[in-house]
């Protein structure tokens, strides 16, 4: 196990390495396949019905702003999300997302910071950054990741994330604290809790899409609840409608059917009293977008 993260890590670090060679665009739009990319800037807001992501859901209703601005294939990208944790309205969930990326010929490289407002976010009164990056005792987190989508011919899309930072540990039963002879804890790990998506984007009538997608979680972590190995851990269904108000404002509407196949039961498959949102297992969002560039 301890190999295969060495090697699957290698792998991304070359990819990032090898950053002059390859670049990419943004996983949510088409990539220009250009060197000359020049300046533009995006902003736009989603109102969704539930916030989903890898096979989790987050919360309830949402309205999730986000902007970006990018120069010759590097962006600096925010993201947030304002929203119930549920559909009861008792506790709220807002979370701030900052990117930094490369984008060139399809391939984009990049780190993201994600920070939920109940924790403390890189508070150096009385924190140092190495406390950070072992810290569990808040939820912020800071992965890599790498996403590459095929030109319009083929418009397939890999994508890769990996956190490095953050609340991304689980107690070492390998290796005990003790108190004389007897155990008090255990030594914290690392889990490079990793996501890997496939996904295609297929054509229908009426300028609909529908792309369906697959992610895999390679070892034990986050996704698989910190126990497990390799894990097959979502299948997805997005149908979109774009619409074209001029040339620099559209909007969409779309739809999202979301499995988390780990672990799935009938008992876990949907809501019931013993079961929150966070665990259950069949998820559906529609929701709507606009775009401003």
């Amino acid at each position: 196990m301890k190999n295969t993260k060495r090697i699957t890590l290698a792998l991304l670090i070359v990819s990032v390495m090898s950053l002059p060679l390859f670049a990419a665009e943004k996983e949510e739009t088409a990539p220009k396949w250009s060197w000359n990319q020049g300046f533009s800037w995006h902003l736009g807001a989603d109102a969704t019905t539930n916030y989903l992501l890898r096979a989790w859901n987050y919360g309830g209703l949402a309205f999730q702003p986000h902007a970006s601005v990018s120069y010759a294939g590097a962006t600096v990208a925010a993201w947030a999300n304002i929203g119930s944790k549920d559909w009861a309205f008792e506790q709220f969930n807002p979370q701030l997302n900052i990117t930094l990326s490369y984008s060139l010929f399809g391939l984009t490289v990049g780190v993201t910071h994600l920070h939920y407002f109940s924790s403390a976010y890189f508070d150096f009164r009385g924190k140092t950054y190495e406390e950070y990056i072992n810290n569990t005792g808040n939820w912020n987190q800071t992965e890599l990741f790498a996403s590459y989508q095929a030109p319009d011919f083929f418009p397939i899309r890999l994508s890769w994330y990996t956190y490095i930072a953050g609340n991304d540990m689980f107690p070492d039963l390998d290796r005990p604290i003790k108190d004389g002879d007897e155990i008090v804890g255990y030594e914290m790990k690392r889990t490079f809790s990793t996501y890997i998506e496939l996904a295609y984007k297929f054509k229908l009538p009426m300028d609909f899409t529908l792309t369906p997608a697959v992610g895999i979680s390679p070892w034990k972590g986050y996704y698989t609840r910190n126990e497990g190995n390799f894990a097959l851990k979502n299948i997805e269904f997005r149908v979109e409608r774009p619409h074209q108000i001029n040339e620099h404002c559209s909007y969409n509407v779309y739809a999202v059917l979301m499995l988390d196949c780990y672990k799935v039961t009938k008992k876990n498959l949907i809501t019931t009293i013993d079961n929150t949102w966070s665990n259950q297992r069949l998820n559906l969002a529609i929701g709507t977008a606009i775009n401003f560039y």
